[in-house]
């Protein structure tokens, strides 16, 4: 099987796409694979300005020795960051594309092609099935067939629309990190496909210490409430919204403290910071002490998918308070969290997130963090996905 990764983390970008490369691990290491003799290798195309030739060509010594049964093959493809290259860089991006999976396929045969996330490589992956006929699989994670996402589909160039479509009539089984993901494609293209839903799945770091130390049973303190927030702080996770909030919260439990992890706040940022800390993006292990320390995980996106981060603090036993966005309330219940229904109560702004936090307070004894966290892994965790990867052949 061949793994084509439109996202997948990089020297230049550890954090990117860490999510394919959870489940490529987890599929690689299933049981089911083990014993079904077939090769497995993922190519990740990796538009990088400091591209070196030697880096190219080792990769691709390694990518034709047709004896090679698993390897991850992250390929560079020099892009020049001068905005007049542009033309330049796109066919440049699918001339070695083309250059490199003719190569793979003169050496390697294949049946199945898992195509994980299309941003760019999905044309490729139509052109070659195609040519060579095997069946396409497809898993896709991108917010913006959520019509309420600001760069939603409907908003792309034409190239965009054109081979992603492509790519949704030419897969034979989609496989959904969601149902509303699935839902929200079928929607967009008005039609349907073959799916199953395997969901995003905890790095197996999580995991490992989960099991080695256990979660802690000590009930909630609402009066020095430990708040936790990760993202990569982009405008969408509403960063300040998520601080004015807190800052109304602490009014009324000065002992709260809030915790954001993943960036920087922006130098104008006029809000009160007090009991406020930021923390930079950091490695997976690096978050353990950030789930473990904290009682409750806040998220108020504009767009999201089904994130990660809601997969870790679950599993850490930690209750959610999100908007409904994407497929966060097929993750979130009573037991487990708060969902914030949209244009709930004709709040605006954050009083939304202020309403919902005063909510938890009320209902925080009835969250069991043992029973979140079980309840978690038996859905995210890698033995699961092992069970949902019964469509390899």
């Amino acid at each position: 099987m061949l793994w084509l990764a439109g996202w997948y983390p990089t020297n230049e970008n550890p954090f990117a796409g860490d999510f394919i490369q959870r489940h490529f691990k987890a599929f690689y290491n299933s049981d089911k694979f083990e014993g079904s003799n077939e090769s497995l290798h993922l190519i990740h195309l990796a538009t990088n300005s400091n591209f070196r030739l030697r880096e190219f060509w080792n990769v691709m010594k390694e990518l034709k020795d047709e004896n090679c049964e698993f390897a991850e093959f992250v390929i560079p493809v020099f892009q020049s960051k001068f905005i007049l290259f542009k033309p330049v860089n796109f066919l440049w991006y699918y001339f070695v594309g083309i250059y490199v999976l003719s190569s793979y396929f003169r050496t390697h045969s294949t049946n199945y092609v898992h195509l994980h996330s299309a941003d760019k490589v999905g044309y490729l992956a139509t052109t070659f099935k195609e040519l060579k006929g095997f069946n396409l699989y497809y898993t896709e994670h991108w917010a913006i067939f959520d019509n309420d996402a600001p760069d939603s589909y409907n908003q792309r160039n034409t190239w965009f629309r054109y081979y992603f479509k492509q790519v949704w009539e030419k897969t034979d089984l989609y496989v959904s990190i969601s149902e509303s993901m699935y839902q929200s494609m079928a929607k967009t293209y008005s039609e349907e496909r073959e799916y199953i839903v395997v969901p995003n799945i905890l790095d197996q770091v999580f995991e490992i210490n989960i099991e080695s130390k256990l979660i802690p049973t000590e009930e909630i303190n609402v009066s020095n409430l430990r708040i936790l927030h990760i993202s990569n702080f982009e405008q969408r996770k509403n960063i300040p919204l998520i601080i004015e909030a807190f800052n109304e919260f602490q009014k009324h439990f000065p002992g709260a403290t809030l915790t954001l992890v993943g960036g920087a706040l922006e130098s104008n940022n006029s809000l009160d910071l007090t009991s406020v800390f930021v923390y930079p993006k950091m490695p997976v292990q690096d978050l353990i002490p950030h789930y473990r320390n904290s009682d409750i995980f806040l998220m108020y996106s504009d767009s999201e998918n089904a994130p990660c981060v809601i997969t870790e603090a679950l599993c850490y036993g930690l209750p959610v308070i999100s908007n409904d966005v994407g497929s966060i309330s097929e993750m979130l219940t009573a037991e487990n969290g708060i969902v914030i229904k949209r244009n709930s109560e004709n709040l605006t702004g954050f009083n939304h997130l202020f309403t919902a936090l005063l909510e938890f307070t009320q209902k925080s004894q009835i969250f069991d963090k043992i029973e979140i966290s079980k309840k978690a892994i038996s859905q995210y965790g890698v033995n699961r996905v092992f069970k949902d990867f019964y469509w390899i052949k």
